[in-house]
């Protein structure tokens, strides 16, 4: 998963570690649990999240991305003003001031701090909202999707948002 990491601090040549998770951040070793939300936050991603480990004073802006298996953009309204870089604060998400968001739709984008970020050691980030009501979604868990004609293909199908959903399959 792209990660930007640029004008770095110190200047020199030094080792960045930057790992992408496709998975519920609540999996980490060190637990982030998604519902530990702090002021102003209505959801943060259960989905994906990323690690960054820079040297001693190592100090970037950080630009990270969200796909169409990304979920939570699908489920904001108005991501431009509502989707937010979070990243793991002590015992909680906390939103990264300022940012700015490029709204690719919802299975593209980009998040960007618009300062550098003190990134000396584990720093964990993730997308969150700030969206009162996030909308439901479906996205397929199922890597590949194709179906030939004839052929048949088992599906896993995780939904979100708040439980009152009708589901309609069809043929065709």
């Amino acid at each position: 998963a792209s990660t930007i990491i640029t004008n770095t601090q110190p200047a020199g040549t030094y080792d960045w570690e930057v790992e992408y998770f496709d998975s519920n951040p609540i999996t980490n070793p060190v637990p982030l649990d998604p519902s530990q939300m702090g002021a102003g936050l209505q959801a943060v991603s259960e989905y994906e999240y990323w690690r960054v480990n820079g040297p001693g004073s190592g100090t970037s802006p950080l630009q990270i991305r969200w796909d169409a298996y990304s979920l939570l953009p699908a489920m904001t309204t108005d991501r431009p003003n509502n989707i937010k870089m979070v990243e793991w604060i002590t015992n909680q998400w906390e939103i990264v001031t300022p940012g700015t968001v490029a709204d690719g739709g919802v299975n593209s984008g980009t998040i960007t701090s618009d300062n550098s970020l003190d990134l000396a050691g584990d720093h964990y980030f993730t997308i969150g909202s700030t969206e009162a009501t996030p909308l439901p979604a479906a996205g397929f868990l199922t890597v590949d999707t194709a179906i030939c004609n004839g052929a048949t293909i088992g599906l896993r199908v995780q939904l979100t948002g708040y439980p009152n959903w009708t589901i309609y399959v069809w043929d065709g």
